[in-house]
């Protein structure tokens, strides 16, 4: 059922004035007696607990004296130890986060935009000095790159960044887990689509460079020869349908190969720009926003981000801003008349002390799985019963529930490791695309629908742009041969048009019982408008029914949304064009929840950069970085301050004058709806 939609208010996209500099003088009395000895805070990010709820009871981090406590006062300052502090913390250590880390690691980021796009960009990057440019022969300027050559980062400092990840303490642990999982061999993406800032083509330059060019899939009927209109219309039988590519991309339109993705994300950006320690292993359970003070400094502004470790210990940080970077599959999401019928299965001790994104019994029992169990070593269909049978020889029978390339990806991998039958349920017909979406989305050269959907200003019908655009679940041309594969030899029933309107489980006997109605496809011939169909004596039913997007049933930010709400369009937020939460609340959002403002390929690998850049840039603008490592430091490490006249000033002000000078742009984005010059 989709919600009710919200009346949407006209939104003020003013980001002159930092958030951390609106710090209200008044804030509390009490902060003229607040003692900045340390001996006086007990430790705060290491205490054991038995229940996560004793994270919200007042503790002895937090200022308790009457001018704090009172009714109409700001709520309690939280006490932070300075090593426990950070100015900036992601949560989630997924392929957007990583993204975002080698972006702000990066002095010469230059994987947005192609060369065209870098000039048509070029005005947002002029002279700070005001001496006049030579003129070219023809009397024009000559064209400079949108990214200057610098030798600086925004973040230089070790401890300026922390990464929090449910899954554990390794950059994309739950994404080559769930690959392993599926025994997926090449990715869908093309080439062009990866997180690395530094080069559009580093993917390809990668497995040019490491000779791996043998492990790349060709994605045939995207490249061919362009035609231009007047060749179409003089000879339109002859053209047929155009090419989505022109022959000049066919380098991009290659699948690279799991083993050679993960050896990419190793090597050019995991150690290349020296992020492996950031990512720690734990679980975010609580995400607030208001007054802070580490120990040793200024009360400020910031956020408060609890977290559970694997053995239960609970853990609190201070940021000064935060990123979140979740995937969709923190909610998985299943069909009541399923959810009804699923046996019940004690927790496991790790998700009853919080160290998983969700509970394991609520993507994995007896006798049945969510797809995102496949992430989960223990929680497949093969580590269950089903697998023992599978390896005595028994005949095994199993049910799949969903049309999307992941239900195709989870029968080619049960019937490939010995599965006897598979019966693959589909509400709709299965289409088959390359992609998720349209290239015209995402082309290397041409993304007219990316354009076009920036200049609506409209959430909720940005909304409908993104839900025509993605068009529920396809398959890719390759696993939808394997379906034709399977079906061919007898192994896979796929009943399409159909919906599972009653389930039943006999614990005794441990199968299953599902009642289908498949509509019927001539209703004038049959005026029956459905046929009842009974499958019987199943061993295994997966779900592959997706997630819930619904940014207001994330657990961990409940408290921040009681704070400072957000406007929300069928469960995805409406943020800020730098995918701020609110101009007031330096909280970021990557990935799936942010859609409303990249588009619909936000929470696929070609959102990765884009994400990273606008949340970069507004990083850059708040100087969230200027207080970790404002002592002088040599260019190694990165310093972002710069010498001038005698004076240090940090580079990301002058980035601000040079953006006053040119019109006042405030986003890079803004210029990409500008006509070509």
């Amino acid at each position: 059922m989709i919600p009710t939609q919200p009346i949407l208010a006209a939104r003020d996209d003013d980001r002159s004035v930092s958030p951390l500099s609106l710090l209200d003088s008044t804030l509390s009395p009490c902060l003229s007696s607040l003692s900045l000895d340390s001996s006086d805070d007990e430790e705060s990010i290491t205490s054991t607990a038995s229940d996560d709820s004793d994270s919200t009871a007042p503790s002895s981090e937090t200022c308790c004296a009457p001018c704090c406590t009172t009714a109409d006062s700001r709520p309690p300052i939280t006490s932070i130890e300075p090593e426990h502090f950070s100015p900036l913390i992601i949560i989630g250590a997924g392929p957007h986060a990583l993204a975002l880390a080698a972006r702000l690691n990066e002095p010469r980021p230059a994987a947005l935009y192609t060369d065209l796009e870098h000039a048509r960009l070029s005005w947002l990057q002029r002279e700070a000095s005001s001496t006049r440019r030579r003129q070219t022969v023809k009397g024009r300027w000559p064209a400079r790159k949108l990214v200057e050559s610098k030798t600086t980062t925004l973040a230089p400092a070790p401890r300026a960044i922390q990464v929090l990840d449910s899954s554990g303490d390794a950059w994309m642990r739950r994404w080559d887990s769930y690959f392993d999982g599926l025994k997926i061999k090449h990715l869908r993406s093309p080439m062009l689509f990866h997180p690395s800032p530094a080069d559009v083509n580093a993917l390809v330059a990668y497995a040019s460079r490491t000779g791996r060019e043998d492990e790349l899939e060709p994605i045939k009927g995207v490249v061919g020869r362009e035609f231009s209109k007047y060749q179409r219309k003089k000879r339109p039988t002859r053209i047929g349908r155009a090419p989505l590519a022109n022959e000049r991309e066919r380098q991009d339109y290659w699948r690279p190969s799991t083993p050679l993705f993960h050896s990419f994300i190793r090597d050019d950006l995991v150690d290349r720009y020296d992020v492996a320690s950031l990512v720690t292993h734990a679980t975010v359970t609580s995400l607030s926003y208001g007054p802070l003070h580490v120990v040793g400094e200024e009360p400020q502004e910031g956020f408060v981000v609890r977290s559970v470790r694997q053995d239960g210990t609970v853990e609190v940080r201070g940021a000064k801003a935060v990123v979140m970077a979740i995937g969709p599959s923190s909610k998985p999401f299943i069909p009541p008349v399923l959810r009804s019928a699923l046996p019940s299965s004690p927790a496991s001790a790790g998700s009853a002390s919080g160290a998983t994104p969700w509970r394991q019994d609520e993507v994995c029992g007896p006798g049945w799985c969510h797809s995102s169990a496949f992430a989960i070593p223990g929680c497949r269909p093969l580590d269950s019963e089903l697998g023992e049978k599978v390896r005595r020889g028994e005949k095994t029978h199993v049910v799949v529930v969903g049309g999307g390339l992941t239900s195709a990806q989870i029968v080619d991998s049960l019937l490939s490791c010995g599965v006897s039958l598979v019966t693959l349920v589909c509400r709709s017909r299965i289409k088959t695309k390359h992609f998720d979406f349209d290239l015209s989305w995402v082309s290397k050269y041409a993304n007219v629908e990316k354009m076009a959907f920036w200049q609506e200003e409209d959430p909720a019908l940005r909304f409908e742009v993104i839900r025509q655009a993605r068009d529920g679940g396809s398959v890719n041309p390759q696993f939808a041969r394997a379906l034709q594969k399977w079906t061919k030899e007898g192994r896979l029933e796929v009943k399409t048009l159909a919906e599972v309107t009653e389930t039943a489980y006999d614990e005794e006997q441990e199968k299953w019982t599902l009642e289908l109605a498949t509509k019927n496809t001539d209703p004038v011939l049959d005026s029956n408008p459905s046929l009842a169909t009974t499958l019987s004596d199943l061993d295994y039913l997966v779900c592959s029914t997706g997630s819930k997007l619904a940014i207001d049933e994330v657990d961990f930010l409940q408290p921040i949304l009681a704070s400072h709400p957000v406007e929300t369009v069928n469960g995805l937020p409406v943020l800020t064009k730098d995918l701020q939460w609110r101009k007031d609340v330096p909280l970021f959002v990557m990935g799936a929840y942010s859609m409303l403002e990249l588009g619909p390929d936000a929470l696929n690998l070609s959102g990765t950069r884009a994400g990273a850049e606008r949340i970069a840039h507004c990083l850059g603008e708040l100087d969230i970085f200027d207080s970790s490592d404002a002592a002088a430091s040599d260019s190694t490490t990165g310093t972002q301050r710069i010498s001038r006249s005698g004076r240090s000033v940090s580079w990301t002000k002058l980035a601000a004058q040079k953006r006053a000078r040119s019109a006042g742009e405030g986003n890079f984005f803004e210029g990409l709806s500008e006509a070509e010059a």
